[in-house]
Parts: structure tokens; sequence; C-alpha cells
């Protein structure tokens, strides 16, 4: 505690006593030399946007696809240890009700992020005074993801090195979903 009010104090001193004051710097200070900005291609800004969009989307696709499909699983597992097989066949048919509805709801927020993306893209284009093809490639992005690798925590208590754990992104993605 001493420590931090010893930082805090050493930073107000120099802080009041610091010879540049705000009031020396100028608006050229801040402003950089127009010869030495350079301003990103808008063409291949777009690209580049379109390829990580994919990647978003494909990534959000495939995470949630597989875990929709583990809890559709766990359903079917969870029915198959039913006693009653009226009940049993009830869950199951609940389960592909719940599964066919989740699934419906996910390639409708897909198609909205798209939309909404499309929009943002024609306003971008609009201001950049360019027009480029949308390149929105799904199917190329399923296959960057399968070369991807998870990072997750481990438990508390173990050494710094041993801290994460890398999985491939197969055990959390789902490649082929299946569709609504």
């Amino acid at each position: 505690m001493k420590i931090l009010g010893l930082a805090l104090g050493l930073t107000l001193v120099l802080m009041l006593f610091s010879p540049t004051k705000a009031a020396d710097f100028t608006d050229e200070d801040f402003r950089g030399e127009p010869e030495t900005e350079k301003r990103a291609d808008p063409v291949s800004e777009l690209r580049n946007r379109d390829s990580a969009f994919s990647l978003l989307m494909e990534a959000f696709r495939q995470l949630q696809s597989q875990l929709i499909q583990t809890d559709y699983e766990s359903r079917l597992r969870a029915a198959a240890q039913l006693d009653n097989l009226k009940t049993r066949r009830q869950v199951i048919v609940l389960a592909k009700q719940e599964r066919d509805l989740r699934l419906k709801k996910l390639y409708g927020q897909l198609e909205t992020l798209n939309t909404t993306y499309d929009y943002s893209r024609e306003i971008d284009q609009r201001e950049a005074h360019v027009i480029v093809p949308k390149n929105v490639d799904t199917v190329a992005a399923a296959n960057k993801l399968k070369n991807f690798v998870v990072i997750t925590p481990a438990a508390a208590g173990l050494p710094s090195s041993a801290r994460e754990k890398t999985i491939p992104a197969s055990y959390v993605l789902a490649a082929d979903a299946p569709t609504p």
C-alpha cells in the first residue's frame, strides 16, 4: 500500500513541476505531415474485411452448431435411460424439435448478421468512392478454421508453463453442421 501511495505521490509531483505544459503544444504537433501519412488502400481494406467477416461468421456458425448438437446428443442419451417407452419417444421428439428450432434461430441470426454487414459495406464503399465485389467465402474460412488451435485455461495451482492447454479446433467446432 505504501508503494502505491509513493507512486501516486511521485506522479503528482512530476505532473505539477514538469516544465512542459499542455499550453506549450500546438495543433501542428499532433498533426502528421501529409506526405508521411499513408492511407490504407480502400480496395484491399474491403477485401480484408470480407475475409475477416467470413472467418467470424464461419467460426460462430460452427461453434453454435457444435453446442446445439452436443445438447441434442445429451438429451438423446438421457432419453435412452427412461424406462417408459411412450415418455422416451416424447422426449426424443421434443429434443429433435428443440434442435431444429435452435438451428433455425442460428441461421436466422447468421442471415441478420450478413444483411447488417452488407449495409455497412455499402456505406464504406460509398465513402471510399470504390466498388468492390463482396467476397464472403465461408468455405475458404472453414478450411482455414481446420488449422486453428484452441487455447483453453487449465486448472489453477499449476506451474505457469502448464496453465494453458491447446486442443484442435475440431473438438469445439462442427465443420459439417446440419441445416434446419
